[in-house]
């Protein structure tokens, strides 16, 4: 066991449960419980040898029939890891996901699915990336998104290319665009951040700002058969290199 003051580990025996006990320096006053034991009525979660690659650490609900699992698979060319807990169906299942050995096994995927049956949240503080750009083998730090710096430089780039033109050609009063260049030039330095890594300090420059960032190399789509709202306190800037297309049912 792991003991010390205010941390370590601990397993408190249920009633029912076989122990296994030994005696400190041999006194039969001084009785240690050094395990527990499966046996004919207390079988290990997963049938052996069936299941013998399967290692858990396996709870039940107090008073109840629920449990919370951390489960190992280690099969074949099949391996994963899953912490699980049966309010909400909810669990992270990370590696090469199957339904349950023991239902089958049947394959559900490759990689990782964090889900629940209730409500969820992703929160972070500091600022959040979700992207799809490929980092084999952790190759980059967490925050890395050059691609995606890139792509926010050259959407401001344009935007104040075409304001540019648009004063010239006096389709647009002076002024009316410098708003907008320098909330994008601002919001692309809040994402991209400036200076070196600190590798000693675990440190990176990415999101001196609280920015949100969806980046896909191949494209993000979004859809739902029920309203959809954007909202925003300053500017809205919507920046293409091809064509915008709106397509509506009924009024703009």
């Amino acid at each position: 066991s792991w003991a010390a003051e205010t941390f370590g580990s601990i397993n408190i025996p249920r009633v029912g449960m076989e122990v296994l006990i030994t005696f400190l320096e041999g006194d039969p006053d001084q009785p240690l419980i050094t395990g527990c034991l499966y046996h004919g009525a207390n079988l290990p979660p997963y049938k052996l040898p069936d299941f013998k690659t399967l290692a858990t650490v396996k709870s039940k609900e107090y008073k109840g029939s629920r449990a919370n699992e951390l489960r190992i698979d280690d099969t074949t060319s099949e391996i994963s890891i899953a912490l699980r807990s049966d309010h909400g169906a909810s669990a992270i299942n990370l590696g090469y996901l199957t339904h349950p050995r023991p239902s089958g096994g049947q394959p559900r995927g490759e990689g990782f699915e964090l889900r629940t049956d209730r409500h969820g949240a992703v929160r972070a503080g500091a600022g959040l990336l979700i992207t799809t750009e490929p980092r084999p083998n952790e190759s980059k730090h967490h925050k890395d998104l050059p691609e995606t710096a890139e792509r926010l430089a050259t959407a401001s780039d344009q935007q104040d290319g075409f304001a540019t033109q648009a004063k010239e050609l006096q389709a647009q009063e002076a002024g009316d665009q410098d708003d907008v260049a320098k909330a994008l030039h601002a919001q692309h330095q809040g994402v991209l951040g400036s200076g070196p890594a600190n590798l000693t300090a675990n440190e990176f420059p990415e999101f001196t700002e609280p920015h949100l960032v969806l980046a896909s190399p191949a494209g993000i789509a979004l859809t739902t058969p029920r309203s959809s709202h954007i909202a925003t306190g300053e500017h809205l800037a919507l920046s293409s290199t091809g064509h915008t297309s709106f397509s509506i049912g009924k009024r703009l």
